[in-house]
C-alpha cells in the first residue's frame, strides 16, 4: 500500500511537493489510489497514465495523461522523486503529471515562482481546504488542539522550516518542507513525529532517535512508532517545533469513508475524461 516512506525526494528542489504526497499517503492513502483512472486502463496499455487532479480555479476534476518515462541518472536510478521501495512507482508517476501541468521538471523547484507550492498542490490532490498557520502568531495551546482535531479527522499536515543557524546544526534544513505523520499525548508530553523528504537528515535535539535520557523503555513503548534509524523521521517535543518552524499547513477534508475497492468506472466517461485536460 502506499506509505509516507514510498516519497523520497530526488535531485530537484520540490520538497514542497514531496511533502504533501507524504502527508496525503499517511492519512489518506485511497485518495491517491483513486486519482489513478481505471477507465482507460484498457486503452492505456503501453506505459500511459491518466490521473485526475483538481482544478481549483474552474471547480472541477481534470484528467492528464503522462507516459512512464522518467529521468534517470547514469546508473538508470530515477533522477528525481524515487521511493525506498524499487516496487513503488506512483510518486514517480504524480510528480511527472505535475511536472506536465508546471511545463517541465525545473518550473517546481521551490525558488520558481511558477510552482503551486504547499496548500495549492495538497487541494489539487484531495480538494482539502488548507490553512496556513504562522505558528509564532498563534496562541501553542490553541494550535495544539487544532493540529489533533486535524489528525482526528484523518487531514493532512505539512510544515516548513524557519531560517536558523541553531535549526541547522540541530540537524534542521532550513526552508525545507517536511512532513507530520505522529501527533501525541504521552505521558505529559507533547510531541511530534516529522518526516524529511529527503529519506534521512534528522533531528539531534531532545527526543531524537539517540535520546537515551527522554527515550526509556517505557516511553518507547507508549508512542505509536518510535524506530531508531536515519530514515528521516523523528520525534520532536511541540515547543521545540514551535521554534524551528514558522510555517503550519492544516489540510480539512470531507470526513468520508476512505474506499479500497473505488472504482471510478461507473462514475466516470471516457468522453468526460477526453473533455478535462488541464493546461496552465
Amino acid at each position: 500500500g502506499l506509505d509516507p516512506d514510498d516519497v523520497i525526494q530526488g535531485e530537484l528542489g520540490n520538497c514542497w511537493f514531496c511533502a504533501a504526497l507524504a502527508a496525503i499517503s499517511w492519512m489518506r492513502p485511497n485518495t491517491l489510489k483513486r486519482s489513478f483512472s481505471k477507465v482507460l486502463s484498457y486503452k492505456f496499455t503501453r506505459g500511459a497514465f491518466a490521473v485526475k487532479i483538481y482544478d481549483f480555479r474552474a471547480e472541477e476534476d481534470r484528467w492528464v495523461v503522462v507516459d512512464d518515462y522518467v529521468p534517470v541518472d547514469k546508473d538508470f536510478m530515477p533522477y528525481f522523486a524515487r521511493s525506498r521501495d524499487p516496487n513503488e512507482c506512483w510518486p514517480l508517476l504524480l510528480e511527472k503529471v505535475f511536472a506536465k501541468l508546471h511545463s517541465c521538471y525545473q518550473l517546481m523547484a521551490g525558488h520558481c515562482k511558477q510552482c503551486l507550492k504547499i496548500g495549492p498542490v495538497i487541494r489539487c490532490l484531495t480538494k482539502a481546504s488548507v490553512k496556513k498557520v504562522m505558528t509564532g502568531e498563534e496562541d501553542p495551546d490553541d494550535l495544539w488542539k487544532r493540529i489533533k482535531k486535524t489528525v482526528g479527522h484523518r487531514g493532512v499536515l505539512e510544515c516548513s522550516t524557519r531560517k536558523s543557524r541553531e535549526a541547522f546544526k540541530l540537524g534542521l534544513v532550513c526552508f525545507h518542507a517536511y512532513t507530520i505523520v505522529g501527533v501525541e499525548d504521552v505521558k505529559g508530553h507533547q510531541l511530534l513525529r516529522i518526516r524529511n523528504t529527503w529519506g534521512h537528515s534528522e533531528w539531534k535535539g531532545d527526543w531524537c532517535d539517540t535520546d537515551e535520557a527522554n527515550w526509556t523503555d517505557e516511553m518507547k513503548r507508549a508512542v505509536s512508532s518510535y524506530v531508531d534509524a536515519d530514515d528521516g523521521a523523528f520525534y520532536i517535543a511541540y515547543r521545540d517545533f514551535l521554534t524551528h518552524y514558522d510555517k503550519l499547513y492544516l489540510g480539512e477534508l470531507p470526513d468520508e469513508e476512505e474506499r479500497e475497492d473505488d472504482d471510478d468506472g461507473a462514475a466516470t466517461s471516457c468522453r468526460d475524461m477526453e473533455k478535462g485536460y488541464w493546461s496552465c
